[in-house]
């Protein structure tokens, strides 16, 4: 991987680091509901699987190589949790090595007055060749971050990304996953074929740009 991923982001997509609800920080961007009350249970939890694997399928159905991007917030006292967390990322099945992080102060005033050190958000990044293992581990990470479900992640936010073409793919939690591009022409195609499962509460707002 050429180069930090804060520095890859900001030239691919002009932010400092992915920013969260990415979907509504994008001109350009699809919100699609995996499940609206999975709560960990199984038959819902793999069919938000099943849905977020066909469209991360869809979406980098041209790629050939793409970035893990890991992002976790972190101060002095989450070194073990962070470590375990990138042991069980593993386990899961994502193996690449995610290399050396790119720290970013959050300068929070009220976590130093209650900790006595400053927060910062850490982002790690790893290219991989597309394969179905890899995503599969990566949409299991993301899914199952906040469900009482073991091998977790946990602290660890995942980001898939082509940054030749300019795509991201976030699963931000079991019930949605946000899909980003710089362009209406990439996503018109996405938002087209799996029309049925975009998030109603912001459909309108897609239907006006892509409809």
């Amino acid at each position: 991987m050429n180069g930090g991923p804060l520095a890859r982001i900001q030239d691919a997509f002009g932010w400092d680091g992915f920013p969260h609800a990415l979907f509504y920080h994008a001109r350009y961007a699809l919100r699609f509901e995996l499940d609206n009350d999975a709560q960990g249970a199984p038959v819902q939890l793999i069919r938000a699987m099943d849905r977020a694997r066909l469209i991360a399928s869809d979406a980098f159905a041209e790629s050939v190589t793409l970035t893990a991007v890991i992002s976790y917030y972190s101060d002095r006292k989450t070194a073990r949790r962070v470590s375990a967390a990138f042991d069980r990322l593993a386990k899961i099945g994502f193996r690449e090595s995610l290399r050396g992080s790119d720290r970013v102060p959050r300068n929070d005033e009220d976590h130093i007055a209650a900790f006595g050190v400053d927060l910062y958000r850490c982002w790690h990044g790893a290219d991989f060749d597309k394969s179905d293992d890899a995503m599969t581990a990566l949409l299991w990470a993301a899914l199952t971050r906040d469900l009482s479900i073991t091998p977790s992640t946990r602290c660890l936010s995942v980001h898939i990304v082509d940054f030749a073409r300019k795509i991201v793919v976030h699963p931000y939690d079991d019930r949605g996953l946000d899909v980003v591009a710089p362009d209406r022409q990439t996503l018109r195609p996405l938002y087209e074929r799996r029309n049925d499962w975009l998030l109603d509460h912001d459909r309108k707002a897609m239907d006006a740009t892509f409809g």
